[in-house]
């Protein structure tokens, strides 16, 4: 039995759509990811949790997708994944060079 916190899980959703809507729109986009990773940095999160995320995310497409999943579309997801992790970083970077 999982308990999950719905705030957490409407912003991860609300995040989620905000980046397949602005796809095609990397300025707003990278500003977008850049500004949750100074966010996520002030929660906590580390660096090494990126990858955690990163690979629950994949696994948890990977049974949403179902037969229709493929080597294909991993390496999509995969693609986009560290894209949005390391623009995310930067950001969380960016603060903890500032504060130090």
């Amino acid at each position: 039995y999982y308990s999950f916190d719905k705030k957490l899980i409407n912003s991860f959703i609300r995040g989620m759509i905000f980046i397949i809507d602005h796809l095609t729109d990397e300025v707003e986009l990278e500003k977008y990811l850049t500004e949750m990773g100074i966010r996520h940095s002030s929660y906590g999160i580390k660096a090494r949790h990126y990858d955690w995320v990163g690979a629950t995310l994949l696994k948890s497409l990977k049974h949403c997708y179902k037969s229709d999943w493929n080597k294909e579309l991993e390496q999509q997801w995969q693609i986009a994944i560290k894209y949005i992790s390391q623009v995310m970083r930067t950001g969380a970077d960016n603060v903890r060079m500032k504060s130090a």
